[in-house]
Formats: structure tokens, sequence, C-alpha cells
């Protein structure tokens, strides 16, 4: 006899009936109670889904289509208000001016021909800049647009040949159902030139990695997105200033005619004094004969440099983590070497950990050995005599071995013979007395000749 077909049993007849039983045991329902939730809609594969991205968004042309500003708009904030620019060109500065090493994770070990190689090609990472240049282009896309891509070129044989950082502003991503990037050999990124989407990139092909992502967004926040009403004001204030300059006829003022001019002849002295003058500063320095009934009228002088300028320029250093020092009255030394040294810990330190994370998953992922890391040299930057005295400390309380901190240093393990030299053996033990006669030559404590038993 055929079996008919199995139907599973609804939950939420199973909910009814258990309320059902409660009430006729106990007499007693819900009163005024949460009521069932809602029977969900979506299928299964959807739990886990990242965010409520707005549907067909892989489809569509444009990069950064959901909210925000474009990648434009951003570089056109960034090149257009000084100090963001000279905040980002100085951070970057510092980030390749620092020295760095590639080595084995486990210190103990000597580095060998693999991260000889490895450090060979990280200086010239694309076969035609340097380390500086090279890491300058990666941190640009990173503080203003929080795009950096680099393209993986490989060898026809599959080594890794050269790493590439391409124009961030021409990737877009691209989501799995659930929100999460496609996993290799699906593509997870397209290069949008001309309008059109002209190239499809893996996770194996290109490195797409912006520092500050949310689970709300598809693309990063940059620094300079982050800061750009801080920068419209600075331009505004930038505008202001240079066309007290450019554009201005005279200090602002009002310049009284005569009793008897007419409109037009006010109109015409206006003109000509406005031809004359305005965006001519050599002119403006000039004496001027006016007709002798006219009075001048100067205006309040206009701030070109207040308190809330250095608020700006207070906004804009905090959010790249440097001290403001250069763009405020001047503080002293003390109150100096604390925004310093708060500014180095929350700003370039974490950009530091970002690029050692990018250049440990091109050695770790990419090449192939995750065994080896990237390193800064001296990451703490701590005083000389500061950090001996810490690591003299955790020495003495075996938090770690003197070859762990040689190799913090940069240099070899110490050799045995280095090793008996610091820690010689204990002295010999003297044999305790045993309540025999001393020989008659030994000496008594005075020096003289023992006595004889």
């Amino acid at each position: 006899m055929a079996r008919g077909t199995e139907q599973p049993i609804d939950p939420g007849f199973v909910a009814r009936a258990a309320a059902g039983l409660r009430f006729a045991f106990t007499g007693k329902g819900d009163w005024f109670g949460p009521g069932d939730p809602q029977v969900t809609q979506a299928p299964a594969d959807v739990a886990g889904r990242v965010f409520d991205y707005p549907t067909a968004i892989n489809t569509t042309p444009s990069i950064r289509p959901v909210g925000g500003y474009t990648y434009a708009q951003l570089r056109t904030f960034a090149d257009s208000c000084d100090i963001v620019r000279l905040l980002v060109e100085t951070c970057k500065d510092k980030l390749v001016a620092q020295a760095w090493a590639i080595r084995p994770i486990d210190q103990t070990k000597e580095p060998g021909a693999r991260e000889a190689k490895i450090t060979k090609l990280l200086q010239r990472p694309d076969g035609e800049h340097r380390w500086a240049d090279w890491l300058r282009m990666v941190l640009e896309d990173m503080y203003v647009l929080d795009a950096a891509s680099i393209y993986v070129q490989r060898t026809y044989g599959g080594d890794l040949f050269a790493l590439r950082p391409i124009d961030g502003a021409t990737i877009k991503r691209l989501i799995d159902p659930r929100g999460w990037t496609p996993a290799a050999p699906a593509p997870a990124y397209q290069q949008i030139l001309k309008g059109l989407p002209a190239v499809d990139y893996t996770t194996a092909e290109l490195i797409y990695r912006p520092r500050n992502v949310r689970t709300h967004k598809v693309y990063g926040y940059s620094h300079v997105e982050q800061i750009v009403a801080t920068a419209q004001l600075w331009i505004n204030r930038q505008i202001s200033n240079l066309d007290y300059y450019e554009a201005g006829n005279l200090p602002e003022g009002f310049l009284q005619g005569g009793a008897d001019w007419t409109p037009d002849q006010i109109a015409q002295f206006q003109l000509a004094l406005d031809a004359m003058l305005s965006g001519n500063s050599a002119e403006r320095r000039k004496v001027r004969i006016i007709p002798h009934d006219a009075k001048y009228q100067e205006a309040k002088e206009p701030a070109l440099k207040s308190d809330f300028d250095e608020w700006l320029a207070r906004i804009a250093c905090f959010a790249l983590g440097l001290p403001p020092t250069p763009f405020i009255k001047q503080m002293n030394r003390s109150s100096s070497d604390n925004d310093k040294q708060s500014s180095e810990e929350s700003g370039i330190e974490p950009i530091r950990k970002w690029v050692k994370s990018v250049i440990d998953d091109i050695v770790q992922v990419y090449i192939g050995h995750d065994d080896i890391e990237f390193t800064w040299v001296d990451a703490d930057a701590q005083d000389p005599l500061e950090r001996a005295q810490i690591d003299a400390i955790y020495i003495a309380n075996k938090v770690v071995t003197a070859d762990e901190v040689r190799a913090d240093l940069g240099l070899d393990p110490l050799t045995p013979a280095q090793k008996e030299e610091l820690n010689p053996p204990p002295p010999p033990q003297l044999a305790p007395d045993d309540g025999k006669a001393q020989p008659a030559d030994e000496q008594n404590a005075d020096g003289q000749p023992a006595q004889g038993g």
C-alpha cells in the first residue's frame, strides 16, 4: 500500500495547541501578552545576511550607489582643502620613513633565503616604484577613499610577479545573496572604466582593503569622508579670505558721495573705483583723490584668522591622528609633547597595524609562507633608556628571554660562550667541618700555624 506524502507539522499549529491546552488545564491565557511572532517569509539560506541591501545592487553600474559622497567628491575635498591635504601628506611621510623587516614568526629562527626574496620583492613591489612611493599610493586611497586596491600580477607559472596599486575609485564591490564577499573563483569586484564594467576580479586577483568597514555599508568610511563638513567650512573660509585680497577694492567700508550726486553718478563712481582697485593689491596701496565732500566710513576689519579656524584645525588633526601644534596658538612644551604622544597612539599606530595586516596577507596568503611576517623595526619608538629598563624588568621576572629581546633589536641569539659569560657557574661549596683536627701545617684564622691536637 502506497504511503502518503509526509508533511512537517506547522510550528504555529503546535504553539496554538500548547496555548489551548494551557488554557484548558489552568483557565489562564496570555493576558495582554506579546502575541505570537510573525511567520518568517524568507527562505533558510537568507540567515546570516549582513544588512538589508538594495535589491539588485550588483547590477547598478555606478560605484558607491548607496548614499554617501562619491569618490570624485572626496578627492575634491582632499585636494581643495589645504589643511586636509597637508595632514594626509604628513601622515604618509611619517609612515614611509619608518624601517621595516621580513622575519620568521618564530623569533628563535633566523631569516633565510625566503625572507630575503620577499624583502627584495617589497623593495619594488610593482617592479617600478620603490617601497616608499608604492606605499604612498596605497595610503592615498586609504586616507581619501578607504578603498586601497592592489592588483596581484602573477607569472604564467603562478608565482607572484608584482603588486600593482590601482585606482580604488574604479573598483565596485560585488556581494553574494547574504551580503558577503564572494569567494574565488566567483567574481568579487568589478572595475568600472568609461562608465562600463570592464574587468571582473576574484579575491585571488585583487587585494581590496578598506580600513573602516561597517555592517550596514558596502564601502568603507575614509578619514576625509569623516571630516567633509569641516573641510567645507575650511574651504569657504579660504574663499572668503581670498576674496578679501583679490576681489575687494578697499577694506570693507562705506564711501559717502557728494550731497548733489545723482544715482547715476554714484553708480559710475562705484564702477570706476571697482575697475581701478578690485583684485589689484598694488593699486589699493596708493593714495586716491576723491571729491571734497566725500567721506569714507570704515567697517569692521574682517577676522582673517580666529579661534574658529583653530577649532577646524583641531578637528582635522584629530581625525588623522596628528598633533594640532602647527595650526594653533603656541603651547608649552609639556602640553605639546602630550598632544604629540596621544596623537601618535590614536592616529599613526593603527595605520601601521593596518599596513602590517595588508603585507602579512600578501606574504602569508598570496605568496604562501604562513610562517613569515612583516614587522616595523622598533615599532614602539620608545626612548632607548626606557626600553632597556623595561626589557631588564621583563628578563628579571622571566617574562621574556634575553634571546627574545635580542631578536626585537635585530641581533642574533646569544652563543653558548656568551651565555656562560653572562651566567657564570656558582662557586664551589666548601666541605662542612667534621670536627677532626686540622693538619699541623694548616693555619688558623689569625694566620698562625694551627695548634696540634
